[in-house]
């Protein structure tokens, strides 16, 4: 009975410690989690994420918490202040970038304001501070701040009595030790963020875990990491791409030839009719096809399902199955450069997402100050909202002939939400909910409405295709398209997305299998009657978009010593390299033989 007592006197003792704080600062805490979690409070309130949506509050809570203890610990005043201060700066610091550059604090952002130069910054002042609208942002925060100084002047009326209460106290120790044991348990992403390796291995966690969350805090924590990292790879990378300039030749005299790249977003290869699919989601492919002019390679897969890192894997020439970086090895732009030819790059996702970790990581990369101009002759000044508005702009400031010319393009693809990828006009909108093949239990109206939309984004993709076969028709070109990952929209698995760490086959063939396209014109087919047979050859042969590279490099005819004839997919020397996922996992052991 005494030692019962004596834990119900040690319990309560501690759980009024653990309400000092809370009581102490209330009118902090609240205000920090109401103006740092306005999306989860909303989303939370309409039902739309269940108990979920409490985990970013939660830790939310620990993190005001803390500030309360330093604010108790310290009794100044002005600590408080400084608190509240930074809080509501953060905050109108995110309305202001989300509604004039739909961006918040991080990477991206951090990164331009250190590359900005003062007559730039002098622009900046005057077409967004010097203006009537910046007072709106002014006017937010002093009334935040007016708001705050009254919450605390009534409240320290009402702490002297109300917050002394044992029961008030108790039940505060409780509420402080529930929410500060659910924070807690969700703070092991930012463990997982601070023991990260590189870049990769920080997009690979949020993929996965979702664990920073976009309050200032967690996007200051993973603006300072993030940076860190990245600033360390890209001076490893810029070393490396200066170190290969001038080490490629062309191998034949000057031609006309264009070399173009395609790389699609989020392609399902079992959604194409091109390889089997039940709907006609690839009708201009196929009639190229059926024409001779395309190739459509059957068991290629993408080693990582995130863009950035199938990005930088596809553009730089290392391969994942030697355990070779990235960052070790020359970006591919480069060669083409110093070989002579002209390299255009129009990216549909330069401008999409740009809140996001995987759009910094790739064009932190890509749209380096140093790398660029080494890279590319030409790239689009803008996004668009479709894919065929980003190609009818390239293709019509650009001729089809050139002397020698690398054409580059990103495309958004069928990048989730796909009924935001094609323009909604009966042309485009073919499918309907009552056409999807899939019959699945999981399946219901709206399900099916998601598929349909995702299989009107391929149909969309594949009219995009058909301007650039048109463009290119009569020129001598070739043309290799693939899609970065696939993804799953309700397949195999009551699942729409990307789900990681799965071992199961049918997922990692939905999310890495991509399908891989060649299209040559006919004047290209003429010219180069040993390709057309090297590539019929190799039309079932594995392989990885890692080699990429070296394929586009014997292509253009380049000779460097960077090139590897085992690593190209055409050449009779090819040899299979290890399919690593993620760098690890085998995908041949994991799915077995085709």
């Amino acid at each position: 009975m005494q030692t019962l007592k004596t834990i119900r006197l040690l319990a309560g003792r501690s759980l009024r410690a653990l309400s000092r704080p809370l009581l102490s600062e209330l009118p902090l805490v609240v205000t920090f989690i109401l103006l740092n979690y306005p999306k989860d409070w909303q989303m939370l309130l309409a039902g739309q994420r269940g108990w979920r949506g409490v985990a970013p509050m939660l830790v939310g809570f620990v993190f005001a918490y803390v500030l309360a203890l330093m604010c108790m610990a310290a009794g100044r005043r002005w600590v408080r202040a400084v608190c509240y201060a930074v809080g509501i700066g953060l905050f109108t610091t995110n309305l202001f970038l989300w509604f004039h550059f739909k961006q918040i604090i991080g990477p991206d952002v951090v990164q331009l304001l250190a590359e900005t130069h003062g007559a730039e910054a002098g622009e900046f002042v005057r077409a967004y501070v010097l203006q009537p609208h910046f007072l709106l942002y002014v006017a937010i925060a002093v009334l935040l701040g007016v708001a705050v100084a009254v919450a605390e002047q009534r409240y320290r009326r009402l702490r002297a009595d109300w917050a002394q209460r044992p029961k008030v106290r108790l039940w505060g120790g409780g509420v402080a030790l529930a929410a500060l044991l659910g924070g807690i348990s969700y703070l092991d992403g930012y463990t997982t963020l601070f023991t990260a390796r590189d870049t990769d291995d920080v997009c690979q966690a949020m993929g996965c875990t979702g664990y920073c969350h976009f309050d200032p805090i967690s996007r200051t924590l993973y603006t300072v990491r993030v940076l860190h990292l990245a600033r360390r790879e890209l001076r490893d990378a810029v070393r490396c791409c200066q170190r290969s300039r001038h080490q490629a030749t062309l191998t034949a005299p000057a031609d006309t030839l264009t070399v173009v790249l395609v790389v699609g977003e989020s392609y399902i290869k079992r959604h194409a009719a091109l390889y089997g699919y039940s709907l006609p989601t690839t009708p201009c492919m196929q009639r190229e096809q059926e024409a001779g002019r395309l190739l459509a390679f059957t068991d290629v897969v993408s080693p990582y399902h995130i863009t950035s890192h199938a990005m930088r894997h596809i553009f730089c020439l290392n391969s994942v199955g030697a355990g070779e970086r990235w960052l070790d090895h020359p970006f591919f732009p480069i060669l083409f450069r110093d070989a002579g030819y002209e390299v255009d790059y129009w990216d549909g996702q330069r401008d999409f997402g740009t809140t996001t970790p995987f759009t910094f990581a790739v064009n932190s990369f890509f749209y380096h100050r140093e790398l660029a101009p080494l890279a590319y002759t030409e790239m689009n000044a803008h996004g668009f909202r479709y894919d065929g508005e980003l190609v009818d702009d390239y293709c019509r400031h650009h001729p089809a002939t050139a002397v020698r010319r690398l054409v580059m393009v990103h495309l958004l693809g069928q990048h989730s939400m796909a009924s935001e990828r094609f323009p909604h006009i009966p042309a485009f909108e073919r499918f309907k909910p009552a056409d999807v093949p899939n019959r699945q239990r999981w399946m219901d109206e709206g399900k099916r409405q998601e598929v349909a939309d995702y299989d009107n984004a391929t149909l969309y993709n594949d009219s995009v295709m058909s301007r650039l076969f048109t463009h290119f028709g009569h020129a001598n070109a070739v043309l290799l398209y693939l899609s970065d990952h696939g993804e799953e929209v309700y397949d195999a698995h009551d699942n729409m997305g990307r789900c990681c760490d799965s071992d199961d086959p049918a997922s990692l063939r939905l999310q890495h299998e991509v399908p891989f396209v060649l299209w040559m014109s006919d004047v290209y087919r003429q010219r180069h009657p040993e390709v057309v047979a090297r590539a019929h050859a190799a039309l079932h042969r594995p392989y990885m978009t890692d080699n990429v590279g070296h394929l586009l490099l014997a292509l253009a005819g380049i000779r460097t010593p960077y090139y590897i004839k085992e690593r190209d997919l055409l050449s009779p020397a090819f040899c299979p390299q290890p399919r690593l996922l993620d760098g690890t996992d085998d995908y041949d052991q994991l799915c077995g033989a085709r």
